[in-house]
């Protein structure tokens, strides 16, 4: 017995029919899969992109959207561009064959919008590469590469073996075969429960809705054909008409309807009882036209197309509440990363490197509506006193870092909060210098505002060039924090393939920390200000005592003294910030375990770090900390000496020392920072694996191409909770250890991390 012996009648004839253009094996899948066997397409759904309005609608929706943004290639966070790629990617894909001649190449617009189609109609799309893919000479040099070819699903059979892939054998239009190999061939698919090899498309999902509109819609078509001239009712009242009278009837209303075409209208007299009725005129319910609307919906629901946009508006909205923004936030952009991220292989094919790609949303009409509300949002938040960092994360603006913009402001004074309370007592808020020690003008801080939000619409690797680190401090230097600023980031370094989920997981954990590491730095600067404030005091009086009757003393250069008299007192510095550290640092270890607990579900516990281990961590951090008051001592000293030497009045002094307290604040400050806490937060959470009793730790990094190459090395580095990570032949219990060499400490955002099994699935 064969499948056809089981086939209807009228199946059969259509198998027949069909036989010519298609193998029995591929019709019989189609007949169990319900597919349209017929050759009339006319009056049967087999070809939903061009026979449905809606899914054609729908999909275009899509594409469209992905079509008009920007394809940008980068290398780690840098923009990755050269001539010959960019020529190439200009038209990456052969065009199709048209009565065998080759078309035009594809653009790169037109590849992401077939891509975007077939994902949507198929659930799946095929990049198929040539043989000169695998000369590796040629990889290097994309001029000598041919384009890619989309190859249509449909038309393309996956050849598995023993339930292994070996190959895919594509079949044109003509019906040659092609055989490709497995490494010739990107194979993207959408989940699929049902079958492992091939993806789900979404048409699958709205078929049932697709074919009840389409057959709606024949209905209402083939109702008003009938609608037509349909004839005329020729009624005999006393009986039937005579053959002859029949035909002088019928002759007659032709000859009528013949003239009505050339515009005459010719009169009709007829003998006998007889009158001429037209058919009565049909319509469809109000029931098939309000479910041929639901299918619209149905539809739109099932390729992630807001079903509102289904119906006729006069104007449409674009804001974060908008159908408009759901359609792009939720379907065009997940499409379109993935799209670029299979586009970005095929880069890395070419180049060699390790590329990524992106789609550009930032200037989408969409996204610039919801980043207006969200700075309107912003603006309010920084009138009522939020600093424009802690804005900045909030609303995830995408700024980057300016003078001052970690600074609370209020609105009735106009000046930084912490000083509120006493703004006269100190000169540097009395006075407003015309211009800072290098001779710029100082912004505003609305203007300084201004720029960073134009800025932040630029990627992150536009605006901030990476720059090799500085010499790193000899490791038996007690002063770690001397003139070396880094983030667990050195000279760029070329990257592994991370793992999005893991990137993810370190940015969350970075994410919690950034409040400890706001309130490490706000203590440091507010000790500097302390000393910044004392020190123009003693300019400001000494001043003034070198010609009292004059009244001008800001006016005549300071010379008779030594700049070690007019700087703040270092020993009651050094108390000041040793305790602010050791407040904050008691906190902190505190605040990381407790994360740590709540991490691996032990949130009804409270953690404490345990009294000796607070000492014995605060005395390490001290005994590393302890050049940092002589060094701000020295700075500050050394623009004093640089200043009398060159003759400066007590105004270009205090705008010197300004300068310089304004450059430790942003960038020692900052590096002092994040470096106390990454090494409270390493051994706060040390110790809570501890107390929770985890077995297994595990090392994380940023993910970024700037990973110090020895943090690298050590990513996924899995050891037992109680033993320490081995890092460029160095033991470390966690990142930031206080016992690590400077140049695998300072400033590392590295993060440790409870995990379940260990290297060999303990």
């Amino acid at each position: 017995m064969k499948l056809r012996d089981f086939v209807p009648p009228v199946v059969s004839s259509a198998f027949g029919r069909l036989a010519k253009t298609k193998t029995f094996t591929a019709l019989a899948s189609a007949f169990i899969h319900g597919e349209d066997l017929y050759s009339n397409r006319a009056n049967h759904l087999t070809w939903p992109f061009q026979q449905s309005a809606w899914v054609h609608a729908a999909i275009n929706h899509i594409a469209g959207e992905l079509v008009s943004r920007r394809l940008c290639f980068y290398e780690g966070e840098q923009p990755f561009s050269n001539p010959a790629f960019d020529a190439w990617w200009e038209a990456p894909a052969l065009g199709p064959k048209i009565s065998g001649a080759q078309q035009p190449r594809l653009s790169r617009q037109e590849v992401i919008r077939d891509l975007a189609s077939w994902a949507k109609l198929e659930g799946e799309f095929f990049l198929c590469f040539d043989d000169s893919w695998a000369l590796s000479g040629m990889r290097r040099n994309p001029a000598m590469l041919t384009p890619f070819f989309i190859a249509r699903p449909d038309h393309m059979r996956l050849i598995v073996s023993s339930g292994q892939l070996q190959g895919y054998e594509y079949t044109d239009q003509q019906g040659r075969h092609t055989i490709f190999l497995p490494d010739q061939v990107i194979h993207w698919k959408a989940f699929n429960p049902y079958d492992e090899w091939r993806g789900l498309g979404d048409y699958k999902a709205a078929r049932v809705a697709t074919e009840g509109a389409f057959l709606t819609g024949t209905y209402i078509r083939d109702l008003m054909r009938n609608n037509g001239d349909q004839g005329m009712l020729v009624i005999g009242k006393n009986g039937i008409a005579s053959n002859e009278q029949r035909e002088q009837i019928v002759a007659d209303l032709r000859e009528k309807r013949r003239a009505l075409h050339m515009g005459v209208a010719k009169d009709l007299f007829l003998t006998g009882d007889i009158s001429v009725e037209r058919p009565v005129e049909q319509a469809a319910g109000t029931d098939v036209i309000a479910s041929k609307a639901l299918s619209h919906q149905e539809i739109f629901v099932a390729f992630g197309v807001p079903p509102s946009m289904a119906e006729v508006k006069a104007s449409y909205s674009m804001g974060k509440d908008s159908d408009y923004y759901q359609l792009v936030i939720r379907t065009c952009m997940p499409l379109g990363s993935q799209i670029a991220s299979v586009l970005a292989a095929v880069a890395m094919r070419m180049t060699g490197a390790m590329l990524t790609a992106e789609l550009e949303w930032d200037d989408h009409p969409v996204m610039v509506e919801v980043r207006n509300g969200r700075i309107d949002t912003a603006l309010k938040l920084w009138g009522s006193g939020m600093a424009w960092s802690d804005i900045n994360s909030y609303l995830d603006l995408g700024m980057q870092p300016f003078k001052g913009w970690d600074i609370p402001y209020v609105s009735f004074t106009v000046g930084p909060v912490e000083n509120a309370t006493s703004p006269i007592t100190d000169p540097s808020l009395a006075e407003t210098p015309a211009e800072e020690a290098d001779g710029k003008i100082p912004l505003r801080p609305e203007i300084a505002v201004l720029k960073a939000l134009v800025a932040a619409r630029i990627r992150n690797s536009h605006a901030v060039p990476v720059e090799p680190a500085p010499a790193l401090p000899s490791p038996g230097e007690k002063d770690e924090f001397r003139f070396f600023v880094c983030t667990c980031h050195g000279a760029p370094v070329s990257t592994r393939a991370r793992d999005p989920q893991r990137i993810a997981r370190w940015k969350d954990h970075v994410s919690k920390r950034r409040s400890t590491m706001k309130q490490y730095e706000s203590r440091i600067n507010r000790e500097l200000m302390a000393a910044r404030i004392e020190t123009l005091r003693k300019i400001e009086a000494h001043a003034t005592l070198i010609d009292v009757t004059a009244g001008k003393s800001s006016a005549k250069p300071v010379t008779r003294t030594a700049a070690a008299d007019l700087v703040f007192n270092k020993h009651n510095f050094a108390n000041r910030f040793f305790a602010a550290m050791r407040k904050q640092a008691s906190i902190s270890l505190d605040t990381a375990g407790q994360q740590l607990l709540e991490e691996v579900g032990k949130k009804d516990d409270v953690f404490k770090y345990p009294p000796a281990a607070v000492k014995d961590f605060i005395d390490k951090r001290e005994n590393r900390l302890g050049g940092v008051p002589d060094e701000v001592f020295d700075n500050i000293k050394e623009t004093l000496s640089e200043g009398l030497d060159g003759g400066d009045t007590a105004d270009q002094l205090a705008t010197r020392v300004k300068g310089a307290f304004n450059d430790i604040s942003d960038g020692r400050a900052r590096t002092i920072a994040a470096t106390e806490t990454s090494a409270a937060y390493g051994a706060g959470r040390h110790e809570a694996m501890l107390f929770a009793g985890v077995k297994w730790k595990q090392w994380l990094t940023s993910g970024n191409a700037n990973v110090r190459p020895a943090h690298l090395e050590a990513e996924g580095q899995t050891v037992p909770a109680d033993e320490p990570f081995v890092v460029e032949g160095e033991e470390l219990d966690y990142p930031g250890d206080s016992d690590g060499s400077p140049d695998n400490v300072i400033n590392c955002h590295c993060v440790s991390i409870a995990v379940a099994k260990g290297p060999d699935d303990e």
